[in-house]
């Protein structure tokens, strides 16, 4: 019996830290356990190299194999996924995520550094910011900042979910990998 050699420590690290060390999958997102995915099959030829692997959890690996997940939108999650990496940072997408997350009519309140961490995606405009005054009941005033999804922001979401890569690279200009 053949036995697969083990992937390169260096080329793991580089392809979970790539996904945040989260599954790809943009429904999914789980931490707790992560296999590489081959997208070219080692036996159709494909290396172990970072741009040939994908983190997936057990689960959608398996679902992808029995092609309820299609090879079309692993490939378009990575591409995303390695995009908005260098494009605008290593927790983008997460951060986009937990903005999803919060209802339109409460938007949670935050610092100013918490505003600078935000300013690739400001500036990208998928999200944008206002202030808030606030007084404490000791009568000190204070300011925050509520941040929100934009409709550009919600549409690269929706693009990102369904592996529309097109739409996801017009969307924030990413350039495809080389």
């Amino acid at each position: 019996m053949n036995q697969r050699k083990s992937i390169p420590v260096d080329v793991r690290t580089i392809v979970l830290t790539q996904a945040g060390f989260r599954c790809a999958v943009p429904t999914c997102r789980t931490i707790l356990a992560l296999d590489l995915h081959h997208i070219v099959e080692l036996s159709q030829g494909g290396r172990d190299s970072p741009d040939n692997l994908v983190a997936l959890c057990p689960t959608c690996h398996a679902l992808h194999h029995r092609g309820s997940i299609p090879i079309e939108s692993i490939r378009a999650w990575k591409l995303i996924l390695f995009s908005m990496n260098e494009v605008l940072g290593k927790r983008v997408i997460d951060d986009l995520l937990l903005l999803e997350l919060q209802p339109s009519d409460n938007l949670i309140d935050f610092s100013g550094d918490a505003l600078i961490h935000f300013g690739p995606l400001v500036a990208a405009r998928l999200i944008e910011y206002g202030t808030t005054r606030t007084t404490t009941s000791k009568g000190t005033e204070f300011e925050s900042y509520w941040l929100d999804l934009t409709t550009k922001g919600r549409s690269f979401l929706q693009a990102y979910r369904s592996g529309d890569l097109a739409s996801a690279q017009r969307l924030v200009s990413l350039s495809p990998l080389p």
